[in-house]
């Protein structure tokens, strides 16, 4: 019997001597490299839970510089107010991890281009990253890309169907859309005429996040009537606003009992503004996603009524941790949801915004 006192003393000689094999034999055991035989894996296994041993932070750290882990991720920096959060996950996870000497290198693309971030994962790959993060921007984003087998893919914000990801961090589109319903039912008093807008139409975050919204609506008959669904072309920021804009404007022109306009991503500023200059604050009552800069002053004057915030610094932070522990344990790794707040005038001031809850 051992107190606890000697386990804290316990080293990998103890294990290795209980064991009857090398140092090295167990050191290939706890970090997973290497070739070791049925009949030494399972003594120094029993060894090491005899003598309760557990590796060292310090030694884990020394360890893995001496086979450093580079992470690479790649995401559309083209939005700045949603986008620019991702970069404070990433240095958050860089600072965690410093220890062990992982690298992360990080390519932004510059528009929702298909093309563009195929060749941001070709040269990530190019790199020889032990593995890669990024945001799909569509449903086969990585479909053009044929990765090596031993580079695992995870995806962040907007997950892809192509098949080989190991996991997706994200938010629960099709859940967040019923949110987004509900919201519009009890800002309208259900007697609502809705307009959906829909940029990055090809985003398969997007599509549920419509399913989402109009199946609560027929299901449980919020009293909300959906007008249209309009797809937002564009892949510059400029370009997509610009166009929320005219849409915008020219229904409020068409449909005089436009009365709830729903924007299914960070792009609600641009029906804001349009339903400002129309004089419609009052009327409209507008849904929309994530945080912007201007939300407050949005939020304070009724211009924007709600949006739906999915933390994507915290979701990038994450998925590094995790990929580096999928990549250290050899486990598989699971998707998972990261939970989303609702922004209105009276929440604004308690909800984390950016790397808030990260610091």
């Amino acid at each position: 019997m051992i107190d606890d006192n000697e386990h804290k003393n316990i080293t990998i000689k103890d294990v290795a001597k209980l064991a009857q094999v090398s140092t090295g034999t167990v050191d290939r055991v706890i970090h997973k490299r290497g070739k070791v035989s049925e009949k030494n894996l399972k003594k120094v296994h029993e060894a090491i839970k005899e003598l309760s041993y557990t590796p060292s932070q310090i030694a884990s750290a020394l360890s893995y510089r001496k086979n450093p882990i580079t992470i690479g991720i790649t995401y559309p920096s083209v939005d700045i107010d949603f986008w620019e959060e991702i970069p404070l996950g990433i240095e958050a996870a860089r600072k965690q991890l410093e220890p062990f000497g992982v690298k992360i290198v990080d390519i932004p693309t510059h528009n929702y281009s298909f093309s563009e971030q195929n060749n941001a994962l070709e040269q990530l790959i190019s790199m020889k990253v032990n593995a890669i993060i990024f945001c799909a921007v569509n449903d086969y984003s990585s479909s053009a890309v044929k990765p090596p087998k031993n580079i695992p893919f995870a995806t962040i914000v907007n997950k892809t169907r192509t098949k080989g990801i190991s996991f997706h961090i994200g938010p629960n589109d099709f859940k967040i859309g019923q949110l987004a319903a509900k919201l519009a039912s009890l800002y309208t008093k259900e007697k609502g005429l809705a307009l959906i807008l829909s940029p990055n139409a090809s985003f398969t975050g997007t599509q549920e996040r419509v399913a989402g919204f109009i199946s609560k609506i027929n299901q449980d008959e919020l009293g909300v009537e959906i007008l249209r669904t309009e797809s937002v072309k564009g892949e510059s920021d400029d370009e997509i606003k610009k166009n929320i804009y005219e849409i915008t404007t020219k229904y409020i022109k068409s449909t005089p009992d436009l009365n709830c306009i729903y924007v299914t991503d960070g792009f609600f500023s641009a029906a804001a503004k349009a339903i400002i200059d129309a004089n419609k604050v009052k009327e409209i009552k507008l849904i929309g996603h994530e945080y912007t800069k201007n939300i407050e002053h949005y939020l304070n004057t009724g211009a924007v009524s709600a949006t739906i915030y999915q933390h994507q610094a915290r979701q990038t932070y994450l998925a590094i941790i995790q990929m580096f522990n999928h990549l250290q344990n050899k486990q598989k790794a699971e998707n998972s949801f990261i939970q989303c707040s609702i922004l209105m005038k009276e929440t604004f001031s308690i909800v984390n915004i950016g790397n808030q809850d990260l610091i």
